[in-house]
């Protein structure tokens, strides 16, 4: 049962770093979110929508995402807006969480899974920093067991940049792909291709990728979703592909 309206709870919370800090609220079940892909083919398999929350504790050196490392309020979310934004797509079949720490969210994010779930029958998979033996004997919110229940795959453990082999969904090759149903244990995700997606929306964004490789002179740029390694041409090529594709539509 989800609390009511007036209960305070807490979004994400970091203690021992710099202090204590916390994000509360006072309508039930918001989700702090640093980012929404609602329509995607990357971080599992189909047409996916993705939602990475704001917030994690454990500070993996070379995080792929620093940027929703830190505890601080983002774009906060009613369950029922962020669904809404989710499955906007209506080829949409899962959706991934990944953050940040969705375990930290899992109130917010066991309330979009049912709801999604009212709507569609989607598969849902989730990454987190903690192993599920952790999460299993020390939950850190009571919403953990809850949000298992809706997890078809469950991405565990901390990110090690120096394990990163380049294969499968998982990031580095100490997290562990846990089938907690059998709904896509046939897509092999341990061996799962990994995609490199660029979004070019403008001309500033398109040189501000050209100032950068320039400036790093180096032939290889990593994706920050997914950590797969690219040529730095091809990157250059299907940015220009993506500009000429925007500058049709407006034009």
């Amino acid at each position: 049962m989800i609390p009511g309206k007036n209960e305070k709870t807490i979004i994400g919370s970091e203690k021992g770093i710099g202090g204590d800090f916390s994000i509360t609220r006072s309508k039930s079940a918001l989700v702090n979110v640093a980012a929404v892909y609602p329509s995607t083919f990357v971080l599992g398999p189909g047409e996916r929508a993705v939602v990475w929350v704001q917030g994690c504790p454990f500070r993996c050196p070379q995080c792929l995402a620093p940027d929703w490392i830190p505890f601080r309020q983002a774009r906060l979310m009613r369950p029922e807006e962020l669904t809404h934004e989710l499955l906007s797509s209506p080829g949409v079949s899962g959706l991934t969480f990944s953050g940040g720490e969705p375990m930290l969210q899992a109130e917010g994010l066991t309330a979009v899974a049912r709801l999604a779930r009212q709507k569609r029958d989607v598969n849902i998979i989730c990454f987190t920093g903690y192993r599920l033996e952790s999460l299993v004997q020390e939950p850190p919110t009571k919403w953990v067991y809850p949000l298992l229940e809706q997890v078809d795959v469950l991405v565990d453990g901390p990110y090690i940049h120096s394990q990163n082999d380049g294969l499968g969904l998982r990031g580095s090759r100490n997290q562990r792909i846990i089938h907690l149903t059998s709904r896509l244990r046939h897509y092999h995700l341990e061996n799962w291709a990994r995609v490199l997606v660029i979004v070019v929306q403008s001309l500033g964004a398109l040189s501000n990728i050209l100032y950068a490789c320039a400036a790093l002179a180096t032939p290889v740029i990593y994706d920050i979703y997914t950590g797969y390694q690219s040529n730095t041409m091809a990157i250059l090529c299907a940015a220009l592909v993506g500009l000429i594709i925007n500058i049709s539509i407006i034009s």
